[in-house]
């Protein structure tokens, strides 16, 4: 929304106005946290040289009339104007903890700004990171908070927003001095964290919850065999306040359970440790922000996965960002929920309350988990809490298992024409390649029977002799004729001339065989393309005194390459479009050399990750040893068809694929063509109706 700011005096010209275009956007993820883009754009000028500039207005006798009628014009001309108002405007100011990079911080962020965006007001959103994990140092953290206070002492927000326990004892700290009488709302942080601030009436909110003990209950349920419980964590301050609440929350099971805390170790020997828990274990993830060699993480989309991936015992978490990256879940805090109880309070207060009349909200924690964790583990979802959410549950039609067998004949079906239609581009692309060795072979033919022109050019006099068949390719009826260089230029195209003339210059200049394709037109109108080969003699004294060269026809030849590229390109959509995974793969090191779109959905693996690297580098196939022998055969065979095996998809799950290939050749490199279809899904209906088959196979 752009709003636009007149600054001036003269009524009539506007002269010495400029307009300033004020751009309020949502500025989520700018380096310096500004959201407000302010460009300035002079009016049109009016100067001692324009009639209408009030420097040229007659006489006050001569004139009062017109700036009368002026005035009245620019009166009825303002009304349309002032009906189009903007809404009226609000400014908040958000003060996060972490950066954008957290997910946490993005999720409060982004439904904070959603709910602002349904506001019956014009809203300029700030957003200002203390980026408290990467600048601990109380030296950091004051020049952000004096540069902040400097920044906003002439744009004063209507609302403040904490998120964090930092930004909170920022705003305790300074709202009095800079910002007096502004309400403020803080969340992102549990009650615990504010301790011994003093929160006066200007602050109302959301605290967030962790209740590590209901988590621990859910785990009990899942794993009731378990004996240790290893709670991993950073060295952060914000690690170490949720390290304590745990602690404290869990000191009642010590005598149940061996606990022990994994939260002073480098992130390398953590990993390590995970590798080698006892049994009957569960593992508890608070927050590693910074490990004990000093390295920083961002927890959510870092320190969790790595911790999952690595832990051989189930892992439970408190954020719902850290689930869904390999985390089994628990009694977790939900950011986006949080986001949006933190909105409803910014926009009671817009609408006129007041914070010392808004109540603080606790709470925003749900039952969240992760049913491929759960799957990992072998842990039943029957034992979940009821109301809980499970993510990434796939979506199964057991009992139908007829949609299934029809899915498969339909799958395998199109595998069949696909590889029938690549089997037809092949015989085809051969035609082409056949087409062409017979034009070359034509050329040949053609030269040793006349069909070309040769020339010998006399550079000192002038004289330019062509000879040959002059019939075909300049339409001239003579065999022989004798002109001078410019006439050759006359038939060359126009638009190859200028190249053509380049091209013999160069290699005059430079001692070089001369060699250049071009379009000649023949007299009677008709093109013809050329390929002419020719070099100089030079004089002792080192000027070129002589040319001499041969010209071939060699039109059909380049008709068929436009038709072998047209054909290529048919191949290339037919590759890139194909409902089956295809992969184009070299022969002598297994590396890739293109995949199509559904290779990166049914692996989870992009072009980026994947061209020039092999199948055994991203682990693709289950058992690599099956994948070298088909290559063996392939190249004993030529092709194979209708191979299973198993592979393994970027998150680690285990599919079973059918596949077909074919040994090709790419510009004389022998290269593998791999069709695959997943039948996982098949094989699975498969299985589940084997017991009814071999029950109505005794009853028989």
């Amino acid at each position: 929304m752009w709003k636009t700011f007149n600054m001036g005096s003269c009524p009539v010209c506007l002269k010495n106005q400029t307009p300033w275009r004020e751009s309020a956007r949502f500025g989520i993820g700018l380096d310096d946290g500004a959201s407000l883009a302010l460009t300035q754009q002079p009016m049109r000028k009016y100067g001692k040289d324009n009639p209408r500039c009030c420097k040229r207005l007659r006489p006050i006798g001569t004139s009062l009339a017109k700036a009368a009628l002026a005035l009245i014009t620019c009166y009825f001309l303002s009304q349309p104007l002032a009906q189009a108002q903007v809404n009226e405007l609000r400014r908040i100011l958000v003060f996060n903890e972490l950066g954008m990079g957290s997910p946490g911080i993005a999720a409060i962020d982004n439904a904070l700004v959603a709910a602002l965006e349904n506001s019956p007001y014009h809203i300029e959103f700030y957003s200002e990171s203390l980026d408290t994990p990467l600048f601990p140092d109380e030296a950091s953290q004051r020049q952000f908070r004096e540069w902040f206070l400097l920044k906003y002492r002439e744009r004063k927000p209507d609302v403040i927003v904490a998120i964090g326990p930092s930004s909170i004892k920022f705003m305790v700290e300074s709202h009095d001095a800079f910002f007096p009488n502004t309400p403020i709302v803080f969340g992102g942080s549990p009650e615990v964290f504010a301790a011994g601030l003093n929160l006066d009436s200007h602050f109302t909110g959301a605290w967030a919850t962790v209740q590590p003990e209901r988590t621990l209950e859910v785990a009990l349920q899942l794993q009731p065999s378990t004996k240790h419980v290893v709670v991993v964590g950073g060295v952060a301050p914000y690690d170490r306040y949720l390290e304590s609440i745990v602690e404290e929350r869990f000191r009642r099971y010590e005598s149940r359970f061996v606990f022990t805390y994994l939260t002073d170790l480098d992130m390398p020997t953590l990993l390590d440790r995970l590798k080698h828990l006892p049994t009957h274990t569960i593992v508890y993830h608070t927050s590693i922000m910074l490990d004990a060699a000093g390295n920083h993480f961002i927890d959510a989309t870092q320190s969790a996965p790595l911790v999952a991936s690595a832990s051989i015992a189930p892992v439970f978490t408190v954020d719902d960002v850290d689930v869904g990256r390999g985390t089994v879940g628990g009694d977790v805090f939900s950011f986006s929920e949080h986001g949006r109880e933190v909105a409803r309070i910014v926009l009671r207060i817009l609408n006129g309350e007041k914070p010392q009349d808004i109540s603080v909200v606790r709470g925003d924690n749900v039952f969240l988990f992760d049913w491929r964790a759960l799957r990992r583990f072998g842990l039943k979802e029957s034992a979940l809490p009821e109301g809980s959410i499970v993510l990434n549950r796939p979506t199964t039609l057991w009992g139908q298992y007829k949609r299934y067998i029809i899915a498969g004949i339909l799958l395998l079906s199109t595998q069949a024409l696909i590889i029938l239609g690549l089997l037809w581009q092949k015989v085809k692309r051969k035609r082409v390649e056949a087409a062409l060795a017979s034009s070359n072979e034509r050329l040949r033919m053609a030269m040793e029977s006349g069909k070309s022109v040769g020339w010998d050019w006399d550079i000192r006099t002038g004289r330019d002799l062509w000879f040959g068949d002059l019939r075909t390719m300049f339409g001239i009826s003579s065999d022989t004729f004798v002109g001078e260089a410019g006439d050759f230029y006359r038939y060359v195209h126009p638009e190859d001339r200028q190249r053509v003339s380049e091209a013999v210059a160069y290699a005059r200049r430079n001692r070089k065989p001369y060699a250049e394709e071009f379009r000649v037109i023949r007299q009677d109108g008709i093109q013809r393309w050329v390929a002419a080969r020719g070099e100089f003699k030079y004089a002792k004294n080192g000027d070129a005194s002589q040319m001499v060269g041969l010209a071939v026809d060699i039109t059909e030849r380049k008709q068929i390459e436009d038709t072998l590229k047209s054909s290529e390109r048919k191949f290339s959509k037919v590759f890139k479009e194909s409902p089956l995974s295809l992969t184009l793969t070299s022969a002598n090191d297994h590396r890739y050399i293109d995949i199509n779109d559904t290779f990166s959905h049914m692996t989870g693996w992009n072009s980026e990750e994947v061209i020039g690297r092999t199948p055994f580098d991203i682990g693709l196939w289950v058992d690599p040893d099956q994948r070298i022998q088909l290559a063996k055969r392939l190249l004993a065979t030529g092709s194979w068809r209708g191979m299973e095996f198993l592979f393994r998809t970027k998150d680690g799950e285990i599919r079973v694929g059918m596949g077909s290939a074919e040994l090709i050749d790419v510009s004389g490199e022998p290269c593998i063509l791999s069709v695959v279809a997943d039948i996982t899904e098949v094989k699975r209906a498969e299985q589940a109706c084997q017991p009814d088959i071999a029950l109505l196979i005794a009853e028989i």
